[in-house]
This record gives structure tokens, C-alpha cells and sequence, in this order.
């Protein structure tokens, strides 16, 4: 009887220990087994719906809350033999090394390269688009990290007419301004930010979110964000004026605020808070733009004619073959380059990536001798990974965009206090021009950790609430997502500290 007893107990503990391993935070990197060298984007699952992937340097960090001692670790990559690892026997910071699998699927599939035509793959990829990825009402959990770096070239503040303000308070204004041109010229900052939270998403692509966590890495007080630059001359500007007093704003020909306090204004530029609506109309504006859910608004897609398409393999993703097309422009106006991953059964695209060619501009805006604006972006690269769900329709797994952006403004603010005045007399005046040139460099990366089906109900039901407390950082700190999944940082991310 002491002896079953003994058993009983030593299995309740055993159990217990594993649970407790499987209920942790894991981190690791993952190497091709052949070359040594890290796998980027590698997708690292724990069941159907849940997992993350790697970062450009290979490492993951996955969080194994849901994970029970008898679950397994599954590492795929395209072009790699799958790999498996009990949560029990992972050791956190382990080295996973995956195999290449060579000229498997030639052999399984008796593949004939010759009868492959790239432009009747593209054909079917177009056909199938609407069936093949998902449309249905969904919740995901996910993660966002934006990278900025922000390098002003040139700014100038010159003030035109100033009644709020003596010829001594004028100079010292322009003293400040200098110092902070002169301070920020040439010396680029970085900012990066991350947040995790729940994506509402009905079929007619309306988000609401449920922000959980958000942190921002920045020394704000050194910003180059033209944003910050214009705070920071508005703060010298006004520090000599009432900022209980209210004014009419304008910008050229355009009215900005009929009835604004300086105060307020400052204030709210450096909100600590950031609200769900926002971020759902933020995410929404982006999905818009950029596309998110679907392929269809590529240009090397949808204007596919005007590329060259060249087979360049045939892999093997989750016992799936998969033709590698490589494309770059043929004609017309196309000016992206990159590579497609499609799925040989369903003819989705289930990876890209791209590059813009240099010389060519992604977007921009010229009315700089007008309206004293100018815009282009003529960087951008991006890469898109899609994992197939329940229903066999795709979603997005993991999302990544760069881009360079040049700014220019030149424009002549116009402050005129709220006040009643004489027939005869004109009302206090102050106004300035400002110009500012910034080159920004982004990054914005999406990884979605998990997804549900919801019903429209569901969706209709979801009250997102008001928002949280932005939680800003000076230096990384890995405990602060202990709790959560999240893409794991960089190198550059995790040596940032001011």
C-alpha cells in the first residue's frame, strides 16, 4: 500500500514538474542543419491555429501556456524536413537544427520541370484568389512591432508677424530653433514600439481591437520625427504667451481649428495612451492600403502580364509541393522583383516577398511649389507569409513591410487670437514659416499568433472599451512579454538603451 502510494505521489509531482515546464515562456534559434546559418521566418506551432516564427536572425520566443505535457513543438521552413520536439524535453535556448530535403518531391512526384509554365500558375493564382483566402468573420491574437529611424536633413522656422511677442523674445526664439536644427541635423533617432492584442474582423473587413499590452523604446527628448520637431518649436514659440487664450488656425488656404488652445494642443501630442479606436482604424486604414487578408492588390499579381515569371524550384511546405517563382519587370509600368511561393493543389500564394527596383517610387506627392509639399517613398520591400486554416481557406501568419520615405513641408502657419476688437483694429497676429526635409525609415511587422471563427453576432457584440496606458522603456527588458507570444527581438532592438 506505501508503495502505490510512492507511485501515486511521484506520478503527481512528475506530471505536475511537466506541466510546469509546458506552462513557460521558450526561446531558441533555429539553423540550417547543412550551411549552419539562422532560418529566417520559420514557423514554430503548438496545435492547428497557434504558434509564431522566427525572426531575420532565427530566433523565436513562444509562450507555452496552453501547451499539456504530452504536446509537441512542430519547426517548419520551406525546403526543410519538418521537425517535432516534445514541450517536456525542450530545454529553453536550445540550437534547432533543421535538414534540407533535396529532390524529394522530384521523386515522389515525378515532376516534369518543362510542362511547369509559370504564367498559367499566375493565371490560376488570380482564378482562385477569392475562394482562397479567408473572408469570414475571425479573431486573432496578434502582435505588432514598428521600427522607426528619423534623419532630418533641414529645417527652418522664420516668424513673419509676431504681436504676441517683443524683438527680444523673437531672438531668443530664433535662438532656440537654431539649437535645435543644429542639435538634430544629421543625427538620426530610432523609436520602437509593441503591442499585442485581439483583431475583430467581420467579412466586410470592419476591425474592432482589444489592445492588451503596448510599450514604446524612445528617447523622445532627442526625436528627429518631424512631429516631435514641430512640438518642440511650438513649445518655444508659446512658452511667453497665455495659453488660456483660444485661436484661429490656418495653414495656407486651409482652416485648421476655429477655436484652439496652444496648451491643449501640446498636451495632447504627448497623450500616454493609446485608444482601441484608434487602433482599429489604424490597422484598418493599413489593410486598406496595403493589403493584408488577401493578394489581390499587389501589382505583380494583378498585373501579372506585365512581369517575367521564372520557375525557380519546386519545395515541400507540411507535405505540400510547392512551385517558387521568381519575377521581376517585362514591360509597362512594373517595378517590383521578388519571389512567390504557390501552393501546387490549391494555387494560393502562401509566402512572397518583394522588393521595389531601385529608381522606381512606390508612392508620393509633388505639390511643393503649390501647397509647399512633397512626398515619396522610394524604398519598400515587404514579405507576406499565409497559413491555411480549418476550412482550408488562407490567413495571414506573418506580415512584414519596410519602407524610406522622404518628407519636405514648407508651409506658413497662421495663429489669429479669439478676441473682439475695434471695426478699426486688426486682431493679434502671429505667424511663421516652417519648413522641415526628413528621410524616416519603417518597418512595421504583424505576427498573428491565433485564430478563431466568430460569428457576425460576435463581432456586433464586441465592446472594445476606451484603451490602456502606453508603458514607455528605456532599455528591452524580455520579462516585460513573458506572458504573451511575440516575434522575438532583434539584435538592434535589444541593445537600444538611452
Amino acid at each position: 500500500m506505501k508503495k502505490l502510494f510512492f507511485l501515486l505521489f511521484a506520478g503527481i509531482l512528475l506530471f505536475g514538474a511537466s506541466f510546469s515546464l509546458a506552462a513557460q515562456n521558450f526561446s531558441g534559434s533555429i539553423f540550417s542543419k547543412s550551411t549552419q546559418e539562422p532560418i529566417p521566418f520559420a514557423e514554430i506551432t503548438l496545435g492547428k491555429n497557434y504558434g509564431v516564427i522566427s525572426n531575420t536572425e532565427g530566433k523565436f520566443s513562444i509562450n507555452t501556456e496552453k501547451a499539456t505535457p504530452t504536446d509537441s513543438l512542430k519547426f517548419y521552413s520551406l525546403g526543410y524536413a519538418p521537425k517535432k520536439i516534445a514541450v517536456k524535453d525542450f530545454n529553453d535556448q536550445d540550437a534547432i537544427y533543421l535538414e534540407e530535403k533535396i529532390d524529394e518531391l522530384e521523386d515522389v512526384y515525378l515532376i516534369d520541370r518543362s510542362k511547369i509554365i509559370p504564367e498559367e500558375l499566375m493565371e490560376k493564382v488570380l482564378e482562385n484568389a477569392e475562394n482562397n483566402y479567408a473572408s469570414a468573420e475571425a479573431k486573432m491574437a496578434v502582435f505588432e512591432r514598428y521600427s522607426g529611424t528619423y534623419e532630418m536633413k533641414d529645417m527652418e522656422v522664420n516668424i513673419k508677424k509676431a504681436d504676441f511677442l517683443s524683438k527680444k523674445q523673437q531672438n531668443r526664439f530664433v535662438e532656440v530653433v537654431d539649437s535645435i536644427a543644429n542639435a538634430s541635423k544629421g543625427k538620426p533617432s530610432e523609436q520602437y514600439s509593441e503591442s499585442f492584442y485581439y483583431l475583430y474582423k467581420d467579412k466586410d473587413a470592419n476591425f474592432k481591437t482589444q489592445l492588451q499590452k503596448a510599450t514604446k523604446l524612445a528617447n523622445e527628448e532627442k526625436s528627429k520625427e518631424s512631429g516631435k520637431i514641430l512640438e518642440k518649436t511650438l513649445n518655444s514659440l508659446t512658452a511667453n504667451l497665455d495659453s488660456d487664450k483660444t485661436f484661429k488656425v490656418k495653414s495656407g488656404l486651409f482652416k485648421l481649428q476655429d477655436s484652439l488652445k496652444l496648451k491643449e494642443a501640446i498636451e495632447l501630442s504627448t497623450s500616454d495612451s493609446i485608444l482601441n479606436e484608434n487602433k482599429a482604424k489604424s490597422f484598418e486604414f493599413k489593410q486598406n492600403r496595403e493589403t493584408f487578408f488577401t493578394i489581390t492588390g499587389f501589382d505583380f499579381i494583378e498585373n501579372y502580364k506585365r512581369y517575367k515569371f521564372t520557375l525557380k524550384d519546386v519545395s515541400g511546405y507540411k507535405g505540400e509541393m510547392v512551385y517558387v517563382l521568381g519575377f521581376e519587370p517585362d514591360r509597362g509600368s512594373a517595378k517590383y522583383q521578388g519571389t512567390l511561393y504557390i501552393s501546387a493543389d490549391t494555387h494560393a500564394v502562401i509566402k512572397m516577398d518583394y522588393a521595389l527596383l531601385e529608381g522606381e517610387k512606390a508612392a508620393g506627392m509633388n505639390m511643393k511649389f503649390l501647397f509647399g509639399i512633397n512626398y515619396k517613398r522610394d524604398q519598400a520591400k515587404g514579405i507576406l507569409i499565409f497559413q491555411k486554416n480549418e476550412e482550408g481557406k488562407y490567413l495571414p501568419k506573418y506580415i512584414k513591410k519596410s519602407a524610406r520615405d522622404y518628407v519636405y513641408l514648407d508651409r506658413n502657419i497662421l495663429f489669429k487670437e479669439n478676441k473682439e476688437v475695434g471695426w478699426f483694429t486688426s486682431k493679434p497676429k502671429l505667424k511663421f514659416n516652417f519648413l522641415i526635409e526628413n528621410l524616416n525609415h519603417s518597418t512595421s511587422e504583424f505576427l498573428f499568433i491565433d485564430n478563431q471563427a466568430i460569428s457576425q453576432a460576435d463581432f456586433e457584440a464586441i465592446k472594445p472599451g476606451k484603451g490602456i496606458k502606453l508603458e514607455k522603456i528605456k532599455a528591452y527588458n524580455s520579462q516585460i512579454w513573458k506572458a504573451y507570444n511575440i516575434l522575438a527581438p532583434s539584435k538592434e532592438i535589444e541593445e537600444f538603451e538611452y
